[in-house]
């Protein structure tokens, strides 16, 4: 099977040092900085600070964190650190043109390369509403293969699962057949030592993330049925397609799924 390397924070240890020595981002050192982190909830009528949340809150699948720091090297830092706590959370920052480009600071934090919502700020002063997080959300680019095996990867602290699923995933959504990389025998068994779920199985939830993440964009990549997608949510999230009107995002599929088959906790 080929081996992918997982690109994690280096093995599940502590958040590494962003930019080299500039910035530890220690609990102590983002508490001090501006304004908090504020965390939006389905259905996203309101946003509080993400420290004051309900626990049940922090849990929730397609939770939303949103930073305004007026440092973005600070908010970016802020959110890895939180996604390393909550890696089903959607990490979203808000920005303004007088903070300059935050595409060079993107390569300084992997974890939120593919992942992150950005909101545009028109000035300085401004505020994000609920409507601009979502709307930052749903203009994501859609999941790929190795981002989902990636996440499956770091969630579950496993990096020979995380290559398995990156076959299968990259087979589900177009990319070569996972009998390139081993059979289907060796698949089974390899999965089989994990969990619950079976190759066809994770193809399908792969299938679910897109359709999720694409939902109201019309997109050609949105490629199950309405009725696949649903019975695709009853069995593997054990929710109902309601679900998909009342949350954005993709990430909240793959934690669904993982807490629905026995491999975390809720």
């Amino acid at each position: 099977m080929q081996r992918v390397p997982l690109q994690t924070n280096g093995g599940g240890g502590p958040l590494r040092t962003i930019a080299g020595s500039m910035l530890s981002p220690s609990a102590e050192c983002l508490d001090n900085f501006d304004r908090q982190t504020l965390a939006l909830s389905p259905p996203y009528r309101v946003a509080c600070p993400f420290d004051d949340a309900p626990t049940a809150s922090r849990l929730c699948l397609g939770a939303v964190l949103l930073d305004q720091s007026d440092n973005p090297l600070i908010a970016l830092a802020r959110l890895t650190a939180l996604i390393h706590q909550s890696p089903w959370v959607i990490p979203c920052v808000a920005i303004s043109p007088e903070q300059g480009p935050l595409e060079p600071l993107l390569f300084l934090v992997s974890e939120l390369r593919d992942r992150l919502a950005v909101v545009r700020l028109p000035r300085p002063t401004a505020e994000a509403g609920p409507s601009d997080v979502l709307n930052a959300v749903r203009n994501r680019k859609p999941p790929h293969a190795e981002n989902l095996a990636d996440w499956v990867g770091y969630r579950l602290k496993n990096r020979e699962l995380r290559n398995a699923l990156a076959a299968q995933f990259s087979d589900a959504l177009g990319g070569p057949p996972a009998s390139t990389f081993a059979s289907a025998a060796t698949f089974s068994r390899l999965l089989a030592r994990y969990g619950r779920l079976a190759a066809r199985d994770w193809r399908a939830i792969a299938r679910l993330c897109v359709y999720c993440a694409t939902s109201g964009q019309g997109s050609a990549i949105r490629k199950l049925s309405i009725r696949t997608a649903r019975d695709y949510l009853k069995h593997y999230i054990r929710l109902s397609y309601h679900a998909l009107a009342d949350r954005v995002g993709w990430e909240w599929v793959l934690e669904g799924a993982l807490r629905a088959h026995g491999y975390v906790g809720e």
